[in-house]
């Protein structure tokens, strides 16, 4: 593993960690701690909890780059849910066995029987028995995955937008990027409490099912109350995307060492202000929800990704830019 070659410093994407999704080997998880906890990795997490978490586990102090939104997308569809006829309750997103709150969708269904309550996203494999038990309610529909192009339309078409996760502490300090897209297209939000999205308009943040249902009874009684405008500029991704290029200039343009080693393995590298590319080696996977053309993928004689021309502008927070993929 190039890890084994190089004292270079790690920049570490962390969006989710690693062992909420169960039990990971012991010497992954010894070298996972060992990497995060060395002060010369660079950590960038997408909340402000997460960021708490973080310094408190490893000792080490991350910069926060929040998930983000593609803003001119969405906010084309703003103020289209003000012509709807019928009551939508809507949920955009995975619908997961180990935090989407099941409970929570009958309580709903039961207390709104005058609500469509719609959830659209992919389905886990290890939830099916419960999405079925849901599907089964009368005002409950499950959607397949749509295309990303279509979300902004789908959205629009909600009275309230729902993030409907169980509430503990490790969902508490997510961030979720559904949560923007509802607010850019200008619906109003009933979601588990994140402290990174605390203090926006048009959002109810809620801890116990108690405050999920007044926050719904909220909006469906004053449905005609003029919503305040929120300013997601700081979370557009264009914006976010310029943050994490320069956080990554910055830490990559100080090591010599890392330097001569993009130039051996990927005829260079550049990473400038007007619009050019920057290519590295990704870690895993490389995975964008933006529109537009495909991204320039590069592979090995031996079919492994070995590098990926990302386009400035439709750069994706969640990519994970670290350099301890085996050459």
């Amino acid at each position: 593993p190039i890890i084994k070659k190089l004292n270079d410093p790690i920049v570490w994407d962390y969006n989710d960690d690693p062992e909420q999704f169960g039990p990971i080997p012991e010497w992954i998880s010894k070298l996972y701690n060992n990497i995060l906890s060395n002060k010369k990795t660079k950590i960038i997490s997408c909340s402000k909890g997460l960021n708490q978490y973080i310094y408190t586990k490893f000792s080490n102090k991350p910069i926060t780059i929040p998930n983000g939104v593609e803003l001119k997308k969405f906010q084309n569809y703003q103020d289209n849910y003000k012509s709807n006829k019928k009551l939508i309750i809507g949920y955009v997103g995975i619908v997961s066995k180990w935090f989407f709150d099941f409970d929570l969708i009958k309580i709903i269904s039961e207390k709104y029987p005058i609500c469509e309550i719609r959830i659209y996203g992919p389905k886990d494999k290890n939830a099916l028995r419960d999405i079925e038990e849901i599907s089964s309610l009368q005002n409950v529909t499950i959607y397949p995955e749509q295309n990303y192009d279509v979300l902004p339309s789908i959205i629009s078409g909600f009275s309230i937008g729902l993030i409907p996760l169980k509430s503990f502490e490790k969902v508490w300090r997510a961030a979720s990027g559904k949560l923007l897209q509802y607010l850019a297209v200008g619906i109003p939000v009933v979601s588990v409490y994140m402290e990174q999205y605390a203090g926006l308009n048009n959002l109810i943040l809620c801890k116990t099912h108690e405050e999920f249902v007044n926050g719904i009874d909220y909006y469906l009684k004053n449905e005609n109350v003029m919503l305040k405008k929120n300013n997601l500029s700081e979370y557009d991704w264009i914006v976010l995307a310029d943050k994490y290029r320069k956080f990554l200039t910055k830490n990559i343009d100080k090591n010599e060492d890392l330097n001569l080693w993009l130039k051996q393995h990927f005829n260079g590298y550049n990473i400038k202000n007007n619009g050019t590319k920057l290519r590295l080696r990704v870690f895993n996977y490389f995975w964008t929800s933006f529109s537009g053309k495909q991204n320039d993928f590069h592979y090995g004689n031996n079919g492994n990704l070995v590098g990926v021309d990302i386009l400035i502008d439709s750069l994706i927070y969640n990519t994970i830019l670290n350099l301890i993929e085996s050459i």
